[in-house]
Order: C-alpha cells, then structure tokens, then sequence
C-alpha cells in the first residue's frame, strides 16, 4: 500500500469552482515491489514446488515450498555471504516447505547456515527423517559414538548417524540447537503468496513495450524478429526491454553485449515460449558476473523449460509456472546459472548455480497504470476523474472517502476495462460529498483479487447544506453517520418509508458526526432522516442496501 501526505486545497465562495491535481507515475504492482524478483529475496533458487538436486551446487541459499529429492553429492550455500535468509536471527541456507526423499548422495549445507524442512515425520511420498545434533549417542553407528554435539546430519528414520543418504549441516550443534533454531520447523515462508505476487510480476513485466538495440554480426541494425545465428545487443541508459519468441531466440548461437549490463543500463528479456521450451542457450560475449544482476530472463508464459547448449546463462531466471530441467538428464547442459532461478520446479545435475541476485529497480522503466487524479468540487459535489496508460487484468475501481485521511469507507465503484495498452479515462461523482474537506482515493482491484491504492486526494468546500449532511449513502452496515451544522443531534429522527419512526441511538463520532444506530435491524429500501429547523421540516432520503 502506496501512503502519500494529503495536500488539501478549500473554496473561498460557495459553488466556486476547485481543482485538486496529483499527477504521478508509477501505481503497480511493480511500484509496490520495486524489484521484482523482490519476494523470492536474495535465494540462490525460489521454487513454488519441488527441487530435485543432483549435482553440483548453489552459492547462495536455496528455498522450495514442496518436497526436496535429494539424489547426488550437492552443495548449498557455499559462498560466505548466502545468510541473507534468517529465522530467529539464525542465518538459514535450505527451506524445505515440505517433505525429503533421500535417494542417494550427501546434500551439504555450508556457510554456518541452518536448515529447515517442514515435514520430517514422512509421508506416502516422503521419507520418515532423524534428525542427528550428537554423533550417534550410542544408538546407531560405525564408528565409536561418544554422544558429543557435532555437525547435524539429517538421515532416514531407520538409518545410522553415519549412512548415507544425508543431509549434512556443516555448522556444529550445541545443547541448545534443539531448541533455539530446530530443523523441523514449517511455515517459514509463505510460498503461495509470494508466486502469487512473483506470476502477476512476470506477466506484467511481458506486457513491456520493447526498447532494445539489436544488431547482426556486421553491427547493423535489426528487427527482433527471425534473427540471425549472430546477435549483437546496445543497450539505452534506464531499464531495456527485448520482447523476443522462443524460436527466435534459438537460432542465435552467439550473443555479443556491444554495451554491458550495470545498475544505468538494465536489461530485461522477456521471451514468448508457451508450453514447453527448450533453450539451447548461446554463446555469450561482452558479459560476465559483474553484469549478471542487471539482467533478468522473463520466461512469462513457459511451463516447462529444459536448459540446453553448452553456454553459461548471465542473469536471473523468472518463470514462475515451469518446471525448470538442468543437465544431463534431458539436454546435458553443463554450465552454470549466474543469477537466481525462480520456478514452479526445478531439478538440477550439471552445472552450478551463481549467487548473483537481481539487483535492479525497475519501478520507473515499467508501464503504469494510474497516470492522474484530480478533484473538482462544484455546485454541492466533487467530481473526481483519473486516467490510466495501461491495464491488465483489471477489475474495478472502488471510490474510497474519508474524514481524515485514514479511516476509508467505499462510495462508489466504476468497472475497469480490464485489457488496455492505451490511454482510458473514468469519472465519478461524489453527490454527497463532506465539508469542509473530503479525502478520496483509489482501491484499484484485480481480477485475481489483489488490490493497489492510489494517492490520496484532499478536496475541501463551503458548507452548501446549513443543517445537515449525509456521510455515506447508501448505508450498507446498518450505521448512519451524519454532519451537523448548528442543529441539535436530539432532533433528528429516522422514519421509514411506510412513515413509521424508527427508533435509534445517537453516539458523537467527531465534534460534528453524528453516528445514529437503529435499535432494530433496518430491512433493505428507502428511509428518511428528518429534522425540524424553526418552522420548516427537513428531510433527507437515504437507501439501505
């Protein structure tokens, strides 16, 4: 949620004319998580589901909300900085959200980095595990035990301190491990609302309009489309974008940066591989780790990826609904990953993963969605418009108003266009607006049900009614809140439309809000408040919904 102080402009005369302006850029998702690799964190790999990890190891940490194979000699966390990740301020370099199936080989956790595995009891799928925080402890074993705190190991149920299959933490254990920072622990990371966040990222980072220089062999300017088998790529100072096919980007074998990556020239690829995609990556020029966290690999809409050629990918990998396959098991790819993999899956047995994180902010490169508000208060309303340069997956605006800039209560609701990479301009009017200053803003809602937050708009105005001011109507939560201006509350009474009093209790919300509770529940249709002022009955119609 984006908070902004309020600016608040007032009307001299009554009925003149105010204009509230907020022109600004930047209201997404995006905006919100500037990065936005941001909810997978500084986490070598980031998967929704299940790794499979047979060789040979990550740099940083490594965190999947399913169950973790492990079937060869692997690494975690070797390089000295992989603690990004902490649980009771205890660094952590594996979170399993799920369960463990020790086929074969020893998993290693490096860097004085603790582990977590959500379900250690076993499951049909998974194994039964012991954890180990003493060597043996007189149970099982092949050598002397002594029971004394040692690294801790992490085995089936039925095996020694010694077997293997293992999962080794190379940290050693003391009394108070057990206790302090346990293995089996669950629920660390909310995986489901992080690729929640992370799919709705990639799918608008694809909807990008395409700002790249792309160049053949020769260095003469080329269109992004049927590609050459050389490639040489310019960069623009500020965020890139090369939208690009999977075919496409198969037949370059060599990639030359001609302009490298760096925090002023970021480069984001988005490719266009629906389905299933095999990548028979390029060989690359003009790039190394140095550039790695300034470039990002949006593969939006692939469901199972296979790495394959013989080439090293620089920069982090965002495919948040594929199965991501690595090695000799499909392709025989045996290079490396420089930068993060964000996945659904990912099984891995060649190569090593490179702990170069996504370090870019791609805030003021991206599309927007609100481009303005403004506020007009005229004639006993405020009429508010706003425009938007582009949508996806909208579903409503919710006009939001309050007394004070932090309680808000919902007044109206324009439907959005949902799908737009044009200009689209909306307008409501407030006809019941609060004096002497309203504070409006946006609840813009998706159709996958997350919500974003404009600005706040203060709009202030003479008082057009002497008496008497609704704050919400329609009433939808069986509260009536009213304004009063030099009238007694004692005076005011509800009456049905069948001209029947109902009775009510009055509380005082502010110095002038009245809050009238009805003492018997109120049937959806029309009421009337009324009061007498002198000689002269007044009334206000409301609506009960």
């Amino acid at each position: 949620m984006l908070h902004f102080l309020p600016t608040t402009y007032s009307s001299k005369r009554l009925y003149k004319l105010v204009h509230a302006v907020l022109t600004y850029m930047g209201v997404s998702t995006l905006a919100l998580a500037q990065n936005p690799l941001a909810p997978a964190g500084k986490f070598n790999a980031f998967l929704a589901t299940n790794a499979t990890l047979v060789t040979n190891e990550s740099e940083g940490a490594i965190a999947l909300g399913g169950n973790l194979t492990v079937a060869g000699n692997y690494q975690v966390a070797i390089k000295g900085n992989a603690t990004a990740f902490t649980v009771n301020g205890y660094p952590i370099g594996l979170v399993v959200g799920g369960g463990v199936i020790l086929q074969s080989g020893r998993l290693q956790v490096n860097s004085n980095t603790y582990a977590k595995i959500g379900l250690c009891n076993g499951s049909p799928t998974t194994d039964a595990l012991k954890v180990w925080y003493q060597d043996g402890n007189g149970l099982y074993y092949d050598v002397p035990p002594n029971g004394a705190y040692s690294t801790i190991r992490i085995t089936k149920s039925t095996a020694r301190y010694d077997d293997t299959p293992v999962i080794q933490i190379n940290k050693n254990a003391t009394p108070s491990t057990e206790t302090t920072t346990p293995i089996c622990q669950g629920n660390v990371i909310d995986f489901s609302s992080a690729f929640a966040t992370l799919t709705k990222n990639s799918a608008r980072l694809a909807q990008n309009a395409e700002r790249i220089k792309l160049m053949n062999g020769n260095g003469q300017p080329i269109a992004s489309t049927n590609l050459p088998n050389q490639v040489k790529i310019g960069l623009y100072a500020g965020t890139n974008v090369w939208n690009v096919t999977g075919t496409d980007l198969n037949r370059i074998q060599n990639l030359t940066y001609v302009d490298s990556p760096s925090a002023d020239k970021v480069l984001v690829i988005n490719v266009d591989a629906a389905g299933s995609y095999t990548w028979n990556t390029p060989s690359l020029g003009g790039v190394g780790g140095s550039n790695a966290p300034y470039i990002l690999w949006n593969f939006y809409n692939t469901t199972q990826l296979t790495i394959g050629g013989n080439s090293s990918i620089e920069g982090s990998l965002l495919a948040p609904l594929a199965a991501i396959t690595k090695g000799p098991v499909q392709a025989n790819n045996q290079a490396n990953i420089e930068g993060q993999v964000v996945a659904q899956s990912f099984a891995q047995s060649g190569g090593e993963l490179h702990d170069f994180p996504f370090n870019a902010d791609l805030t003021q490169a991206l599309p927007v969605r609100l481009t303005s508000l403004t506020g007009d208060a005229f004639d006993k309303t405020v009429q508010l418009s706003w425009e938007t340069a582009w949508e996806s997956n909208s579903d409503y605006f919710a006009i939001e108003r309050s007394t004070d800039a932090r309680e808000f209560a919902t007044v109206g609701q324009v439907q959005a266009r949902g799908e737009s990479g044009s200009r689209q301009r909306y307008s409501f009017v407030d006809d019941q607006p609060l004096w002497p200053t309203g504070y409006y803003r946006l609840r813009i809602v998706d159709k996958d049900g997350s919500v974003e937050y404009s600005r706040i708009l203060a709009v202030s105005m003479d008082h057009p009614d002497p008496a008497l001011r609704l704050v919400m109507n329609p009433v939808t939560d069986q509260r009536i809140q009213v304004q009063l201006h030099n009238i007694p509350a004692s005076d005011l009474q509800l009456i049905n439309s069948q001209g029947q009093f109902v009775p009510v209790e009055l509380t005082a919300v502010s110095q002038d809000i009245i809050s009238l509770k009805p003492l018997q529940h109120l049937a959806g249709g029309i009421y009337f408040l009324r009061y007498q002022q002198g000689t002269t009955i007044r009334s206000l119609r409301l609506l009960v919904r």
